[in-house]
C-alpha cells in the first residue's frame, strides 16, 4: 500500500512538473521578440507595388522608374520608361511577361522578367479614348474596359478583337467607377468601388457580382479574394460567402499584399518583407 501511494505521488509530481514546463515554454514563446521584417528603403516615393507568384516585388517610383526586388530583398532589375510618363497599372500575373499600362499615352509596354522591353502596343488602334483599366489575359492577350460603350473586351497582342461582354450597365447599381481589372484562372474580375467586383468568364460572359466594396486593389488566388481593410488582411471565399482574417498587424498608412506564406507591406518610401 505504501509503495502504491509513493508511486501515485511521484506520478502526480511528474504531471505537475510537465505542466509547469509546458506553461513556461508557452510564456517564453509569447514573450519572445518577433522577427523584424526586412526593409527596403527608396529615396524616391513609391507610387505602386505589385507582387508575383515567384515572391518578387515590383515598385513603381515617383520618378517613373520601376524596380524589381527578389524574395531576399535584393534589387534584380530596374527600368525607366520616362517618355511614357506616370504608370497607371502593372500586371505581374505572369512573371515572365510584365504588362505596363500608361493610360495617358494609351500605351501598353510588355517586358520580360528582367524588365527588358519586348514590345510597345499602341492602344490608339482600338479607337477608344476611354480605356479605364487593363489586364493581361491568361493566354497573354489583353483585357480592357472601354468606357465608350461600357463593355469589357478582350484583344490579342495584335489588337484583334476576340471577346466582348455587351453593355454592363444593367449589372450596376451605381456609377461605373471601375478602377482595377485582373484575370486569374477561369475568371476575369472587374472592380468597382461602388458596385463591387463584377466577375466574367473567359468569353466575357457576366457571371456574378462579389459584394466587396470600396476596394482599390485585391489579389485572386484559387478563386479566393485577398484584400486589405485597415490593419487587416482578409480572404473572401465566394463559394462559402465566408471572410477569414489572415493577418491583423498591417502598419498604419501601409498597403498590404499576400506573397506565398508572408505579408508584404509598403508605405510611401519603404517595402517591408515580413518573415
Amino acid at each position: 500500500m505504501q509503495l502504491w501511494k509513493m508511486v501515485n505521488l511521484n506520478s502526480r509530481l511528474l504531471k505537475i512538473e510537465s505542466s509547469y514546463r509546458l506553461l513556461l515554454l508557452l510564456v517564453l514563446i509569447a514573450w519572445a521578440p518577433a522577427k523584424e521584417p526586412s526593409v527596403i528603403t527608396f529615396e524616391r516615393g513609391i507610387t505602386k507595388l505589385r507582387v508575383d507568384n515567384l515572391q518578387n516585388c515590383y515598385a513603381a517610383l515617383d520618378d517613373n522608374s520601376i524596380i524589381k526586388i527578389n524574395k531576399e530583398g535584393k534589387q534584380t532589375a530596374s527600368v525607366n520608361f520616362k517618355s511614357f510618363g506616370k504608370i497607371s497599372h502593372m500586371d505581374v500575373t505572369n512573371p515572365f511577361m510584365i504588362y505596363l499600362f500608361y493610360r495617358n499615352q494609351n500605351a501598353l509596354l510588355v517586358t520580360d522578367n528582367f524588365l527588358n522591353l519586348r514590345s510597345t502596343i499602341n492602344l490608339e488602334q482600338i479607337e477608344s479614348d476611354f480605356i479605364t483599366v487593363l489586364a493581361r489575359s491568361i493566354d497573354d492577350g489583353i483585357w480592357i474596359f472601354d468606357l465608350n460603350d461600357y463593355q469589357l473586351k478582350k484583344y490579342n497582342q495584335s489588337l484583334d478583337l476576340q471577346q466582348t461582354s455587351g453593355n454592363v450597365m444593367s449589372w450596376l447599381n451605381d456609377e461605373p467607377d471601375f478602377n482595377f481589372l485582373v484575370a486569374e484562372g477561369k475568371f476575369v474580375y472587374l472592380n468597382s468601388p461602388s458596385n463591387g467586383i463584377l466577375v466574367f468568364d473567359q468569353f466575357a460572359n457576366y457571371y456574378k457580382t462579389i459584394p466587396l466594396y470600396s476596394l482599390e486593389h485585391f489579389q485572386v488566388k484559387k478563386e479566393q479574394i485577398y484584400y486589405q481593410s485597415d490593419s487587416l488582411m482578409l480572404r473572401y471565399t465566394p463559394s462559402f460567402l465566408r471572410t477569414d482574417t489572415l493577418y491583423t498587424s498591417i502598419g498604419k498608412d501601409r498597403k498590404g499584399f499576400v506573397q506565398a506564406q508572408r505579408i508584404v507591406e509598403r508605405d510611401s518610401h519603404n517595402v517591408y518583407l515580413n518573415p
